[in-house]
């Protein structure tokens, strides 16, 4: 029996032990290693304690790629059954609910493990290099394996509650968002309230709330995380967050195992869902996407892949509204009021910062939709050439971020003259235009790797980024090269335009084999 249940978790472990991909991601967090410690003893000579730079570095590295990959790669560990119609085949061969979430997150949830496990021998340099204990290190390692544990079962919750991968990875990040942020925010409000004497701190509905949102906020890693990174840290190892964090994840599990079978046992169409806009509703015509634009393609991309109208107002709102919640946060945490030049720049950054993320997300999906449809042979029939196709389709992605341009439109009008003294500032830096070069080649690695790969081409593409450009300047800085930032940032440059040539032959190349399939 219990062969049965652990078969199909088995045989994703094999597999994964024998993929060529599994080992070269082992490498890959390992070099980022280097490169953080790299970073940490360039930036010793400043700041001093290179230990503690490098573990610090290292722990936030580890809890932003662990929320990715919550987003990206647990996400979809049941919809992409959902997505390719081989659910139901599974459960036709007898295979368990409980085998299939085995053997389908548990799996992905044991190779991150893993992936952890390669970097802590690396990570203990950091007590060498002083400023940090034994101790320390291995409290972190444990706070983080509890998140990691903990946003794999939750991932895996929306995965199976939800029709498309899509859907889970935008379900995980909302809740995760409130999980991390809310209980925070309410619990300084309360707070800020009790000491200006409008509630009663006495009362017990308010002091059972404040207890409350104090263990959902104790439950935060990254609280858990500063707190472990501070001076003469001597807190236990296995602390509230670690047993908060694991006890959630087995209760998650627990409710994905409930809810499999309810939730798996209607077949879904093989095409993506337009549910919204199907229904006739008159309020809500004018969100529908209509007749189709002289430029389909980019009518197609803008609608169905990047959202469209709806997906417009939504992030209009959501970026807008950030802005009045941390003016509120502000007065009630007893925080200076903020000024119209921090405004400015809040949303200036805030709409920066959203399209920098948008675009590339935006890029992973625009032939990545074709790929997983079956429609690319389809587009290729099309009189129009291949750059041509992906034109269209980049403005498509170009289009899905007017409401975080429009944001840093606000930003500039609100402070005009500080925006472009800072931007005239930036044009005479070199530094300025590698960044912009290498965020370029960071679009083409993404565009590439979602020709490869089925999830998690943005982080991973970020990975690479980070790691191939860390040791190319750790090698031009330390092994003999310029002795100049100027220079250094050159050669990067001259990097980056090889990288996007490369991958611009690659791109086209991967294109005409997948549409031949």
């Amino acid at each position: 029996m219990m062969t049965r249940v652990f078969a199909l978790l088995t045989r994703s472990l094999r597999v994964d032990e024998r993929s060529m991909r599994t080992h070269l991601m082992r490498v890959l967090f390992i070099g980022m290693t280097y490169v953080v410690l790299i970073w940490a003893q360039s930036m010793s000579l400043m700041f001093g304690a290179a230990g503690l730079q490098f573990f610090t570095s290292m722990s936030y590295l580890n809890f932003w790629f662990i929320t990715l990959a919550g987003a990206g790669y647990f996400a979809t560990s049941i919809t992409e059954e959902k997505e390719e119609r081989t659910l139901g085949l599974l459960k036709m061969a007898g295979v368990s609910s409980v085998s299939i979430l085995l053997g389908k997150s548990t799996s992905r949830l044991i190779s991150a493990f893993l992936l952890l496990s390669a970097q802590f021998p690396f990570t203990l340099l950091a007590v060498t290099l002083g400023g940090v204990t034994v101790h320390q290190v291995l409290a972190m390692y444990c706070a983080l394996l509890a998140y990691l544990l903990f946003l794999s079962n939750l991932a895996l919750l929306a995965s199976v509650c939800s029709p498309r991968s899509k859907s889970a990875s935008t379900r995980t990040v909302i809740l995760l968002g409130l999980l991390l942020f809310l209980p925070t925010i309410l619990n300084a409000m309360i707070g800020s309230l009790i000491r200006d004497g409008q509630l009663d701190g006495q009362n017990q509905f308010v002091q059972w709330a404040t207890t409350l949102l104090g263990w959902f906020v104790d439950a935060v890693p990254l609280w858990r995380i500063s707190i472990i990174l501070g001076a003469a840290f001597t807190g236990s190892i296995f602390s509230f967050q670690v047993i908060s964090n694991s006890i959630a994840a087995v209760v998650l599990f627990g409710l994905s195992w409930l809810l499999f079978d309810f939730m798996t046992r209607n077949e879904l169409p093989v095409t993506e869902g337009r549910r919204l806009f199907g229904k006739r509703i008159r309020a809500l015509r004018w969100l529908r996407p209509g007749r189709a634009w002289t430029s389909a393609l980019t009518w197609k991309d803008f609608h169905f892949t990047a959202g469209g109208k709806l997906m417009l107002i939504v992030k209009f709102l959501i970026y807008g509204g950030v802005v009045p919640v941390i003016v509120l946060y502000s007065s009630f945490a007893s925080w200076s009021t903020p000024s119209r030049e921090d405004i400015a720049a809040m949303w200036l950054w805030i709409g920066l910062v959203a399209a920098g993320i948008e675009l590339p997300l935006c890029i992973s999906r625009i032939f990545q939709e074709e790929v997983k449809w079956k429609t690319l042979s389809l587009v290729y029939l099309l009189p129009v050439s291949l750059f041509e196709i992906a034109a269209l389709k980049v403005i498509a992605c170009v289009m899905a971020l007017i409401p975080a341009l429009f944001w840093v439109g606000v930003g500039v009008v609100l402070n005009p003259e500080d925006f472009f003294d800072g931007l005239g500032d930036l044009l005479d830096e070199t530094g300025f235009w590698m960044f912009l070069f290498q965020y370029a080649l960071f679009l083409y690695l993404v565009a590439f790797l979602s020709l490869v790969v089925k999830w998690a081409a943005f982080p991973l593409s970020i990975a690479i980024v980070y790691l191939v450009n860390g040791i190319c300047m750790s090698m031009l800085f330390w092994g003999g090269g310029p002795s100049n930032e100027d220079g250094v940032f050159v050669l990067m440059i001259v990097f980056a335009i090889l990288g996007m040539g490369l991958l611009h032959i690659s791109i086209g190349a991967r294109l005409h084999k997948l549409a031949a399939n």
